[in-house]
């Protein structure tokens, strides 16, 4: 009966074990992915797997501003759902049925010098690429994709725009009134990024740079 019992807890000490690791382990995959392709500090408090179904539900994403601006937070994300494509996933590519995205908060600023914050992040800059036939170097913006999702589902709360590019600050806050967006055949983080941007612009009045 000892040996039993001894076996039980242990089987008990394993099963926790593997939980946590499973579970922070995630976290920190997800938080350093994001901190090297966005360039900035990223925070995620909680996250709850279900691997019978392929999904992933992380809570209170918070991505910072990029160093270059003040300090705080850029985008504040309550949910963040994944649903795994598993056939994908046994092929050796990352492929998501559905992400569905619900920005709480987006706070853009316009600072002298650096232009828009949304715009700053690593993955919306372009990137050099080779030199040309003429010697001029080429760029792009992102090498392939890390992964293809078939729709993200994108929801967009309240958004603050503070301009500093004149002699007096001016911040505006907007109701951004996206619930649910549903958007197809959405490939990599910088396309998940445009939908961001795109969607909190256009709602806030503001023209992309370039635009």
């Amino acid at each position: 009966m000892r040996f039993l019992w001894t076996l039980f807890k242990l089987g008990v000490f394993i099963a926790i074990v593997g939980f946590f690791m499973k579970t922070y382990g995630a976290k920190w995959l997800l938080t350093v992915y994001l901190q090297k392709e966005l360039g900035t500090r990223v925070s995620v408090e909680e996250v709850k797997l279900d691997f019978v179904n392929s999904q992933a539900k992380f809570s209170r994403l918070v991505i910072q501003n990029p160093l270059v601006f003040p300090e705080g937070g850029m985008l504040f994300v309550p949910k963040l759902f994944l649903d795994f494509d598993l056939k994908g996933l046994l092929n050796g590519k990352i492929k998501l049925k559905t992400l569905d995205i619900n920005v709480g908060e987006v706070r853009v600023l316009n600072v002298p010098g650096n232009g828009i914050n949304l715009y700053a992040l690593s993955v919306m800059k372009p990137k050099y690429k080779d030199t040309g036939e003429t010697g001029a170097a080429r760029f792009e913006v992102e090498s392939a994709p890390q992964f293809y999702a078939d729709q993200v589902i994108l929801s967009l709360g309240q958004g603050t725009y503070t301009d500093l590019m004149g002699a007096n600050p001016l911040q505006k806050s907007h109701e951004l009134k996206l619930q649910h967006g549903v958007f197809r055949n959405v490939e990599g983080l910088r396309g998940v990024m445009d939908l961001v941007i795109w969607e909190t612009l256009k709602r806030m009045g503001i023209s992309a740079p370039g635009a």
